[in-house]
C-alpha cells in the first residue's frame, strides 16, 4: 500500500506568545508519529509532501520519503554554509582527536578498542545525519511550488506516477494531522482492505481517503484540497464509496490548538503529540467544561456550528445532558461555499442583530456550557482572520488578538458566567466522542 501523507505549510515564523511555533511542533510531532506508525508495517510505502525542511529532515532519518513541495530559500543556503562550518569543525576536531589518541598508544588493548568502538557509532550517526540533510537539499533543489500556492491535486498524481506499482495498488491520501488516533493494527487493516472503491472517515469532509486502484486519482481534475477528494472520487472517477467503522478510531484530525489539547488525552495519542501539546499557552475553560460535563442534574450544553448530528445525540445520551443544537453549513469547505462567498449563519445573524454583548447574555441564560465552531461565524461575516489570531483566540489569549471583532466576540466569551470554548468542526464532531470518553458515566 502506498500512504502519501500531505503535511505543508508547517514552518511557521515567530509570533506573540510563542502561538504559531507551538502549533508547528504540535503538527510536526504529529506527522512524525503518524509516519512512525506507517513505517512499521514492511507493506506499506510512505511518502511525505512537504515544504518544511526541519520536518523532512526528520522523516529521511526515520527512513521515510520525501516529495519536496517548497522551494529554494535564502534558510537553504545558509544551512548550507552552517554545513560546511560545521564539517570544518568536526574535521579540525578529528584531527586533535587522532593526535591525542596516537600520543596515548601506551593505553591497554582493551580501552583502544573501546575507543574504536565508540568512533564507529558515531561516524555511522555522522554519516546518516549529512544523508538526511542531503537528501532534503536535493529536493528542495528539485521542488516546484505553482505560482498560486500549493498544488494540492498536483503533487498527489506526481506521487502516485512515482511510486505506485502500476498503479493498481491501494493508495491511503492522509493529513499530518488528518489520524492521530490511528494504531499499527488500523494500518494493517488499512493494508488488508479488499475490494475497489473509496474508504473515508467520514462524507462531508473527510480528512483520510483510502482508494483502489491509485490510478483513480488520475480521473480526477478538480480538487484542491483533502476535504474535496472523497467527493471528487466519487462523482469524477465514479467510484463507490464505504465509510471507515468507528472502531478504527479514525474520527478526529486536528486543525486547531484545542484539539490539539483533546487529542493529546487520548489513549492512543503519539507521544510526540503528548509532548508537543504541552507547548500550547491555553487559558481557556476546558477544565470547567469538564465540571459541567460530569454534573448529575442534566445540565444544558449548547453545540453551534457544523454539528455533527449522530456524535451530538451520543454525546446528549451518554452523558446525560440536554443539548441545545443548531447546526449549520456541515459541507461548507467541500462544496466550496467558503471560496464562493455562500456561507449564511441564522447564528451571525441574530448576533449581528442582537450585538455581541447581548447575545452571550443570552447564552448564559439558556446553557450551563458552549461548545462553538465559530469557523462558520467567521465565513459568514467574510472575516480574513490570521491564523494566529484565530488560535488566540480559541487558547483565551485576549492580548494577542489583532482583529477587533474577534478580540470584542473573545472578550464577550471570556466574560460569560459559563465555559464556553471555541475552535473548529472538530471541537463539534470528533470531539464530543473525546469528551464522552473522558468523562465516563455509571447508567
Amino acid at each position: 500500500m502506498l500512504a502519501v501523507v500531505m503535511s505543508g505549510g508547517y514552518g511557521y515564523t515567530k509570533s506573540p506568545a510563542g502561538i504559531l511555533e507551538a502549533m508547528s511542533s504540535v503538527r510536526r510531532g504529529m506527522t512524525l508519529d503518524l509516519v512512525e506508525r506507517f513505517l512499521a508495517d514492511p507493506r506499506v510505502l510512505c511518502v511525505v509532501c512537504t515544504d518544511d525542511r526541519e520536518l523532512a529532515q526528520q522523516v529521511c532519518a526515520m527512513g521515510g520519503t520525501v516529495t519536496w513541495t517548497g522551494r529554494p530559500s535564502e534558510e537553504a543556503r545558509a544551512s548550507e554554509e552552517a554545513r560546511t562550518s560545521e564539517e570544518a569543525r568536526t574535521s579540525e576536531e578529528a584531527r586533535t582527536s587522532e593526535e591525542a589518541r596516537t600520543s596515548e598508544e601506551a593505553r591497554t588493548s582493551e580501552e583502544v578498542r573501546a575507543f574504536e568502538e565508540v568512533r564507529a557509532f558515531e561516524e555511522v550517526r555522522a554519516f546518516e545525519e549529512v544523508r538526511a540533510f542531503e537528501e532534503v537539499r536535493a529536493f528542495e533543489e528539485a521542488g516546484v511550488a505553482s505560482e498560486s500556492g500549493f498544488d494540492w491535486l498536483g503533487t498527489l498524481k506526481a506521487v502516485v506516477g512515482e511510486f505506485s506499482r502500476g498503479g493498481e495498488e491501494p493508495i491511503v491520501v492522509v493529513g499530518g494531522c488528518g489520524a492521530p488516533f490511528l494504531t499499527g493494527n488500523g494500518v494493517r487493516k488499512l493494508v488488508e482492505l479488499e475490494g475497489v472503491g473509496v474508504w473515508q472517515n467520514n462524507r462531508m469532509s473527510p480528512d483520510i481517503v483510502w482508494v483502489k486502484p491509485a490510478s483513480a486519482v488520475f480521473q480526477v481534475h478538480d480538487c484542491s484540497t483533502d476535504n474535496e477528494f472523497g467527493f471528487a472520487l466519487e462523482s469524477q472517477a465514479g467510484l463507490p464509496v464505504h465509510y471507515f467503522p468507528s472502531e478504527m478510531g479514525l474520527f478526529f484530525d486536528v486543525d486547531t490548538p484545542l484539539d490539539a489539547l483533546l487529542a493529546a488525552k487520548h489513549p492512543s495519542a503519539g507521544e510526540r503529540l503528548r509532548v508537543t501539546s504541552t507547548f500550547l499557552p491555553y487559558q481557556g475553560d476546558l477544565e470547567d467544561l469538564l465540571t459541567v460535563l460530569q454534573r448529575p442534574d442534566y445540565p444544558d450544553v449548547a453545540l453551534l456550528g457544523r454539528v455533527h448530528p449522530v456524535e451530538a445525540e451520543q454525546f446528549g445520551q451518554t452523558l446525560g445532558l440536554r443539548i441545545r443544537v443548531f447546526s449549520e453549513e456541515r459541507g461548507m469547505k467541500a462544496l466550496g461555499r467558503v471560496d464562493k462567498g455562500l456561507v449564511r449563519s441564522l447564528i451571525a445573524t441574530l448576533m449581528d442583530a442582537k450585538g455581541v454583548e447581548a447575545f452571550f447574555a443570552e447564552l448564559n441564560g439558556m446553557a450551563s456550557a458552549v461548545l462553538w465552531d465559530t469557523r462558520v461565524l467567521f465565513a459568514h461575516f467574510n472575516l480574513q482572520l490570521s491564523d494566529h489570531d484565530r488560535f488566540a483566540a480559541d487558547l483565551g489569549l485576549l492580548e494577542h488578538i489583532h482583529d477587533p471583532f474577534l478580540r470584542r466576540f473573545t472578550q464577550a466569551a471570556m466574560d460569560a458566567k459559563i465555559p464556553v470554548l471555541t475552535g473548529g468542526q472538530g471541537l463539534v464532531s470528533g470531539a464530543l466522542r473525546l469528551l464522552r470518553e473522558a468523562c465516563p458515566r455509571e447508567n
